[in-house]
Formats: C-alpha cells, sequence, structure tokens
C-alpha cells in the first residue's frame, strides 16, 4: 500500500472546497432534511485504513477470509476508535451547530437545540438565567455520550502512540 502523499492530501481538500456545500445539498435534493455529514471523516477513515499494513491483508487472505470478512473481522475492530471518534464528532457538531441548519431548515421539526437557546433572546433582551438552565440540561446528552465513549477513544489514543 502506497503512502499518501502531498498531492492525495490538496486533492482531498480541493474536492471538499471545489462545490461548497450548500450548492451540493441543494443539487441533491437534501435541504430541509436533517441529513448532515462532513468530508473530513471519510479522510479520518481513510487514513486508518491506509495505515493498515498490506501483510493484514494478504494474512488474512491466506488463512481464507473473503474481502467481507476481513472487513468485518480485522479492519472494524482495527478502526473501532476512529469509528467511535468519528461518531462523537458528528454527534456533537450536529448537536451543536446553528448557523448551518438557519440556513438549510425551513421547518421548525428538524431545528437544532441551539434554536430552542435562541428562543430566549428577545428584541427587550435575553433571560440569562433561563438560557443558562436550559444549557446546562441541553449539554448533559453530550456528557453521557462522552462517558460511554471515553473507553474507545482513550484505547485510539493509546494505540495511535505506539510505534512498532
Amino acid at each position: 500500500m502506497r503512502k499518501s502523499s502531498v498531492g492525495d492530501l490538496a486533492c482531498d481538500i480541493l474536492l471538499g472546497e471545489a462545490s461548497p456545500p450548500y450548492q451540493r445539498l441543494y443539487g441533491q435534493g437534501l435541504i430541509n432534511t436533517s441529513f448532515g455529514g462532513q468530508s473530513h471523516n471519510a479522510y479520518i477513515m481513510r487514513k486508518v485504513v491506509a495505515s493498515s499494513p498490506d501483510s493484514l491483508y494478504w494474512s488474512a487472505r491466506v488463512d481464507g477470509c473473503s474481502n467481507w470478512r476481513y472487513l468485518w473481522r480485522v479492519m472494524v475492530p482495527i478502526a473501532r476508535p476512529s469509528l467511535v471518534t468519528v461518531v462523537l464528532l458528528n454527534a456533537l457538531a450536529s448537536w451543536n451547530s446553528f448557523m448551518w441548519p438557519l440556513l438549510v431548515i425551513k421547518t421548525k421539526v428538524n431545528r437544532t437545540l441551539p434554536f430552542g437557546l435562541y428562543a430566549f433572546t428577545t428584541e427587550a433582551g435575553a433571560y440569562q438565567e433561563l438560557i443558562m438552565a436550559a444549557s446546562t440540561v441541553v449539554v448533559i446528552p453530550m456528557i453521557i455520550l462522552f462517558l460511554f465513549a471515553r473507553k474507545q477513544i482513550l484505547r485510539g489514543v493509546a494505540r495511535g502512540g505506539i510505534k512498532g
């Protein structure tokens, strides 16, 4: 497996910038939906797969693994910390997003919780005590998600720090 080059990184960045996200979603008919995704997650997962040695794949093939079995029995367990990180980053970004949903979501059903926090602000001023109480309630699910995912995140950090 070849090492990725600066050209690969440049292509990844340029392809993400070539078409603005709003135009891309509009062209695919995804405006006013709760679908979302970020291109850097594909880059993270690509790097995980690219970092696995070819000998691992060929050893699995010699042992009789099909490509699907190699994917599910070898690569998914190796990539589990990165998968958890991608899921956590997506959940956090979706949970906290305000400006992007303001642009692409027109109905109140699909709006995110920051819109609810914004409802406590009026022309006369903001109800700071209500905003703080609501912010505390809004952040609790993300803290719980992190507590469930921390073991996998630490496993990924420990694995990434070991060379050998």
